[in-house]
């Protein structure tokens, strides 16, 4: 996990998760962007 916070007080935070498939990860995205106060969360590929 790594964080950083602008100027506009906005945090982006990165997260390195092991999943065991992408229903998996479907899942935990959507659990996480119906924490109040997420705007986005997407996946980053190499």
């Amino acid at each position: 996990m790594s964080s950083q916070a602008g100027d506009d007080r906005i945090a982006t935070i990165r997260l390195t998760i092991e999943v065991s498939d992408i229903k998996q990860l479907g899942s935990i995205m959507n659990q996480i962007r119906n924490i109040e106060g997420v705007f986005d969360v997407y996946r980053v590929t190499a």
